[in-house]
């Protein structure tokens, strides 16, 4: 009923799960994704090993720091990675299958703008290669983009791309002299 990413920690545990919360339906020059015949959004019952609470973006307390995920349509929307942002994920995970022109130019752009808005890492994961009997291509380019909006690592070939995260430049000053968390008004979007 949910398109679901769990969460499981280095030590094997699992710290909560995330539910997607935006089901596209549509059609493109290389075919169709009709989720909503097989998925419904989420009925807000994600939850984390850190909020007492049950909601829509949970962030998640791991060995390696607070971990959000936008599981692959709800990337496009401004709202997610700003709610896990000020939740205090510092790494969002975005796993997706998308195929597309529109989407493969998108799929960097909206990484980038969202990390350096937002100072957190991104990773994306794409599928890569056809899928079959429909022989659907999906373009890859599974990536981690850093807070100052660049690509750490970018793969074309393989789906398993690994990057070193220096997760304490989360907390210095931006060497751009921007400081977009300071200077935010949400009270006024």
């Amino acid at each position: 009923r949910f398109n679901t990413a769990v969460v499981i920690d280095a030590d094997g545990s699992n710290l909560g799960r995330y539910r997607k919360c935006h089901i596209p339906q549509g059609k493109n020059e290389q075919g169709s994704f009709d989720e909503v015949f097989y998925y419904g959004p989420s009925d807000g019952d994600s939850y984390s090993n850190i909020t007492e609470t049950r909601g829509y973006f949970p962030v998640f307390q791991t060995a390696v720091g607070r971990v959000g995920v936008s599981i692959c349509y709800d990337r496009h929307f401004e709202g997610v990675v700003s709610s896990l942002a000020r939740s205090g994920a510092q790494i969002i995970f975005s796993p997706a299958v998308t195929f597309g022109e529109k989407s493969q130019r998108m799929w960097n752009i909206e990484f980038e703008v969202d990390a350096a808005r937002h100072n957190v890492f991104i990773a994306g994961s794409n599928r890569l290669g056809s899928e079959r009997p429909w022989n659907q291509p999906y373009f890859g380019r599974s990536h981690f983009v850093g807070p100052n909006g660049r690509l750490a690592n970018i793969s074309d070939e393989a789906n398993l791309v690994l990057a070193d995260l220096d997760l304490d430049i989360l907390d210095k000053p931006d060497p751009s002299g921007w400081n977009l968390k300071r200077d935010a008004r949400p009270e006024i979007y």
